[in-house]
C-alpha cells in the first residue's frame, strides 16, 4: 500500500502504516519520484520521507497498542466550537445543552486526547485540520 498525501505528518499516515503502508509519496511528486517509490515498494522495502521519520517511530512504537478512542459526534462538536472561540456556555447554548454538559465533554477531549489546557485543543483542531488557522 501507498499513501498519497499532501500531508505526510497527518495522523492518517499513522494510521496507514499502522494499516500496513509501505511507502507516502506527496500528491504534487514526479512521475520519475513516484516509480521509484513503486518499484522500491515492489521489491519490498518501504519508502518514507525523512521528515516523515519521527512519525514513523512513533507508529511503529503504537502498533501493538489498542487504537486511541474516537471522539464522538458530540465530542466533535464541541471541540470545534471551543476551537473557535466559542466559551463553554455559548458553546452549551448553541448545542442546547447544560454548560456543565459542555464541560464534560471538554474533559472527555482533554483525556482522550491527552491534552491539559484550551489552546492546545485548538492548536491540536488546526492541525487536524478541523478548523482553519
Amino acid at each position: 500500500m501507498i499513501l498519497f498525501s499532501d500531508y505526510p505528518e497527518d495522523r492518517s499516515l499513522v494510521q496507514a502504516i499502522q494499516a500496513g503502508a509501505k511507502a507516502c509519496v506527496g500528491t504534487q511528486s514526479s512521475l520519475a519520484h513516484l516509480l521509484r517509490v513503486i518499484r522500491q515498494v515492489a521489491r519490498g522495502k518501504p519508502s518514507l520521507s525523512r521528515k516523515s521519520d519521527h512519525i514513523v517511530v512513533a507508529a511503529i512504537k503504537n502498533r501493538h497498542a489498542e487504537p486511541r478512542e474516537v471522539l464522538t459526534a458530540r465530542e466533535r462538536q464541541v471541540l470545534l466550537l471551543l476551537a473557535e472561540g466559542y466559551t463553554a456556555r455559548e458553546t452549551a447554548t448553541r448545542l442546547g445543552v447544560a454548560k456543565k454538559t459542555v464541560d464534560r465533554h471538554r474533559t472527555a477531549l482533554m483525556e482522550k486526547l491527552d491534552i491539559h489546557n484550551s489552546a492546545s485543543l485548538t492548536r491540536y483542531a488546526v492541525r487536524q485540520r478541523l478548523i482553519e488557522p
